[in-house]
């Protein structure tokens, strides 16, 4: 997926989407991580709004607000790490499973009743920020538009660039971010967007740092919509709900 003049599609290549590390593997996240959903539309602040507050007061179920609007890929990373693959739930299927690679794990998280949206069962990526990582396949379509979310709780301070859930370039790339969530620094939530469809090509980038402040060791969701002319982070930071349009 490149942004290519507003246009977000597929570069050649063979990229990947990739959880808790930056595009080129370096800048690993260190925290835990869920629910993590990626859209061929730009959802509005209304529709993302609504997903996080199922998942703190949705007795019925967080998983079948997200399954309602059709994600491309959503990844629930509940395996209990007795296989490599985490399953996709969105409209790929099977195509869409990714690999936990490295020192990647999960554990009980997220759960019920803390959590009304979730599963008493219910489980979280675990990453150290070392080499810790989720990988998925090349997405296989064209879009205009597209939204990033996922759940997430940072452990400590990240460093500047570090990567939350990213479609990356090739890793031989000097420039291998095309676009998705990240950290800045004074752990403010940010996002890169790339604009060359060229996989060999260096091109320009956009990389805005929004004055999001994200918690240290408290569960948030955060979610980045995309169009041709704007993007917009949202993040509920355990108490408020905030949104920046840039």
């Amino acid at each position: 997926l490149v942004g290519n003049g507003g246009a977000y599609a597929p570069a050649p290549g063979g990229n990947a989407l990739k959880l808790a590390v930056r595009g080129d593997n370096t800048f690993q996240w260190g925290g835990s991580m869920d629910e993590v959903a990626f859209y061929t539309n730009a959802l509005s602040g209304a529709e993302v709004a609504a997903h996080y507050a199922a998942a703190a007061t949705n007795g019925a179920g967080y998983a079948a607000q997200i399954l309602a609007q059709n994600p491309a890929g959503y990844w629930r990373l509940n395996e209990k790490y007795v296989t490599s693959m985490a399953s996709d739930s969105g409209t790929r299927g099977a195509a869409g499973d990714a690999q936990y690679r490295f020192y990647s794990t999960t554990v009980d998280e997220l759960q019920a009743p803390a959590f009304p949206g979730f599963e008493t069962t219910n489980r979280a990526l675990q990453v150290f920020g070392t080499n810790g990582v989720v990988v998925g396949p090349t997405p296989n379509f064209d879009t205009t538009t597209a939204t990033f979310e996922c759940m997430f709780k940072r452990d400590g301070t990240q460093k500047d660039s570090t990567g939350i859930f990213l479609h990356g370039r090739v890793e031989t790339n000097s420039s291998p971010f095309v676009a998705g969530l990240l950290m800045a620094t004074g752990d403010k939530l940010a996002y890169y967007w790339y604009s060359t469809n060229t996989a060999s090509a260096v091109g320009d980038s956009f990389r805005y740092v929004s004055q999001l402040i994200v918690p240290s060791n408290v569960w948030v969701y955060a979610a980045l919509s995309v169009t041709p002319t704007r993007g917009m982070l949202c993040l509920y930071d355990g108490t408020n709900w905030a949104v920046e349009v840039n």
